[in-house]
Formats: C-alpha cells, sequence, structure tokens
C-alpha cells in the first residue's frame, strides 16, 4: 500500500514551526519592547533641548533687560525701549551676517 502525503505538510517543516513559534514572539515582543524604549528617549531628549532652549531664551531676556535698566540708570520705560532696540540690532545683525556668507556648493 502507498500513502501520499498531502502537498504542503512537510513534517519536518511544521516541526521547526512548532519550535520557533515561542522564539518569533519573543523576538517580536522584545523589539517591540526595544522600539518603545528608543522613541521615549529620543522624546526625552528632544523634550530636553527644547527645554534648554527656552531657558537659555528666558534668560537672555532677563539679562538683556538687566543690562539695559543698568544702562538707564533704573528707569524702566527706558530701559525697555533700550532692550528693544539691541534685540533689533542683534537680528539685524545675524541678518546681515547671514546675507554675507556666500551661498555653498
Amino acid at each position: 500500500m502507498i500513502v501520499q502525503r498531502q502537498s504542503g505538510a512537510n513534517p519536518i517543516g511544521v516541526f521547526l514551526r512548532v519550535i520557533t513559534w515561542p522564539f518569533r514572539k519573543i523576538f517580536g515582543a522584545v523589539a517591540w519592547l526595544v522600539g518603545v524604549i528608543i522613541a521615549a528617549m529620543i522624546r526625552s531628549v528632544v523634550s530636553f533641548i527644547v527645554g534648554l532652549v527656552l531657558l537659555a531664551l528666558v534668560v537672555a531676556l532677563i539679562t538683556t533687560y538687566g543690562v539695559a535698566l543698568w544702562d538707564s540708570n533704573m528707569n524702566t520705560l527706558q530701559a525697555f525701549s533700550l532692550m528693544l532696540e539691541r534685540i533689533t540690532t542683534f537680528f539685524q545683525t545675524l541678518l546681515h551676517i547671514q546675507q554675507s556668507v556666500p551661498p555653498g556648493n
């Protein structure tokens, strides 16, 4: 009597799929966890950098106002206008520097 196998029912393949199934699930879970950890790390690094930039901006504004207040002999209105003038001059200088740099290749 001749027994024919069904096509696609490879016993070795079925055995390997059964053996490797838990390892594939574990590897998938570990890969997902690593992805979540990396995404959280990137998010926290970006928020840290944004926080530093905002802190530097606030410190720069307070310092600029303090220096302007000192230069104007504690005249608040004059110090505010002097601070705005210095900030405007700073941005105009940045624009001038940016325009004077030759374009890259």
